[in-house]
């Protein structure tokens, strides 16, 4: 299998997450990580032994990435997912893709744009529960469904919203 070299765009908690998971993939490692502030960028790239950034354009000119996983706050991941396109490298973007619709195809013009792959967490898919539903209909066990909805009512504390300022702003989170 080739190395894969991921840059993480984003420093926050969702970030964390992403670079063990990067670090659990035979290959793969995070070798740069974007974030705003420039302690926080720190302390995750030296926890897995990666350039730390303040600047998204020093970290994008940095080289040697193959692909980006963006977890910054969901009214910014089509303007960095665009940057990172534009710079040749293939992105995961966690989700939402972006918070319109206008965005979010604007992302996808740009990574279709550079000829790079551009893709979307959703870590549910690997549920029991949805590949189950996935498994019956394929099978058609449950006949041929036409039409389908689904409501998930989670509910967030007001410290969700207290761990970070972007949380629950029609700016940042739609």
């Amino acid at each position: 299998m080739p190395n894969v070299r991921v840059g993480l765009i984003g420093a926050g908690n969702i970030s964390d997450t992403h670079a063990r998971a990067v670090a659990a993939v035979p290959g793969a490692s995070v070798v740069a990580v974007y974030g705003p502030t420039r302690a926080r960028a720190e302390r995750l790239a030296a926890s897995v032994g990666a350039q730390a950034h303040d600047r998204l354009d020093a970290f994008l000119a940095q080289g040697g990435m193959d692909m980006v996983i963006v977890g910054t706050p969901s009214g910014l991941h089509g303007e960095h997912g665009a940057a990172a396109a534009r710079a040749g490298l293939h992105v995961l973007v966690e989700k939402p893709l972006e918070i319109t619709t206008a965005r979010a195809d604007r992302l996808i013009a740009a990574a279709a744009g550079a000829g790079v792959t551009l893709g979307v967490i959703f870590q549910d898919r690997l549920k029991p529960s949805v590949e189950r539903l996935k498994t019956l209909v394929e099978s058609r066990a449950i006949g041929t469904p036409i039409l389908g909805s689904a409501r998930v009512k989670w509910y967030r504390p007001p410290s969700y919203y207290g761990e970070s300022r972007w949380r629950g702003t029609q700016t940042l989170d739609g």
